[in-house]
């Protein structure tokens, strides 16, 4: 009995010591972030224009004598079905879209990857959070170790 208690308690203690290395954001507004799902979630036809713009995009790629125009045309249809319910970002996701469909029609499109200069890592303090828990662990085994040698 002694044995599994030492063991839990070990483990609340690495939990308990752990738990700030992945706390939330404390300045993201959770009443906010679920009224805008809220207001997205309302909005049932919104949802369906959305669904018949994607059903119209993948009929238009299973056609495969469609023309490129044609595609553009469902995928720019598309574009605009999600911007009209507010979602933003979609840029990128059309884009990459676009460009398979360019692939399948014209091929592969050679790119050079653009470089970046590495953006110094801050100091986030997470070692001593980690060391922490180390100790705690150490602590614990230790003490389950002097349990063991009693009995």
């Amino acid at each position: 009995m002694k044995k599994a208690l030492t063991i839990v308690l070990a483990l609340v203690m690495a939990l308990s010591m752990s738990a700030m290395a992945f706390a939330a954001d404390a300045t993201a507004d959770a009443e906010a972030i679920l009224s805008e799902i809220a207001d997205v979630a309302k909005d049932n036809s919104a949802w369906d224009a959305v669904e018949g713009a994607l059903t119209d995009v993948v009929a238009a790629l299973e056609d495969k004598t469609a023309e490129l125009a044609d595609v553009e045309g469902e995928v720019i249809n598309l574009n605009t079905v999600l911007e009209g319910i507010g979602l933003p970002s979609v840029d990128g996701l059309v884009d990459s879209l676009k460009e398979t469909i360019k692939g399948m029609y014209a091929g592969e499109t050679a790119t050079v990857p653009e470089t970046t200069v590495a953006e110094p890592i801050e100091d986030t303090g997470s070692a001593s959070v980690g060391i922490a828990a180390f100790a705690a662990i150490s602590v614990a085994a230790a003490a389950a170790y002097v349990c063991t040698k009693k009995n």
